[in-house]
């Protein structure tokens, strides 16, 4: 990746503790001219993509609007696996774009020792609350009145 794709000269033109932010906001803007939501519309970062409008088709395009952005290969699936501006942004942080995030490519493995519940120990997944909040939307879109 050259600083001359868009978003990575952008990054490294900022600070590294403004980075993730930057990227969410990024993410968000793209979303927004492609489901022509107006800036001064509420798009909460945290709802899954298809809640927001976006078909299969759309997340074709969008995955081809992000890798001509970034200058990589996103793969399709991760907008299934992580269906929202926040996680895709987290996934690309940690996974594809860790030169640029370095400091925060090895807090993935603190963040998961510090997500275990004190009472029963087990961890916890927020992949499983987002894979069943994608479920449950399914749902939600075959079953309309």
């Amino acid at each position: 990746m050259g600083s001359t794709v868009p978003w990575i000269g952008q990054l490294i033109g900022v600070p590294l503790c403004e980075r993730a932010r930057l990227l969410e906001w990024l993410i968000e803007e793209e979303f927004r001219d492609w489901l022509q939501i107006d800036s001064s519309e509420a798009m909460p970062r945290d709802e899954s993509f298809l809640t927001l409008g976006v078909t299969s088709l759309g997340v074709v395009e969008m995955r081809e609007r992000l890798n001509a952005a970034l200058g990589c290969r996103i793969d399709t699936a991760v907008f299934y696996n992580k269906p929202t501006i926040r996680y895709l942004a987290s996934h690309l942080r940690e996974n594809m774009l860790t030169d640029i995030f370095a400091e925060r490519s090895l807090t993935r493995a603190d963040r998961a020792k510090s997500s275990t519940t004190a009472a029963g120990g087990a961890e916890r997944s927020d992949d499983t609350a987002v894979a069943r909040q994608v479920v449950e939307d399914l749902f939600a879109s075959f079953y309309k009145d």
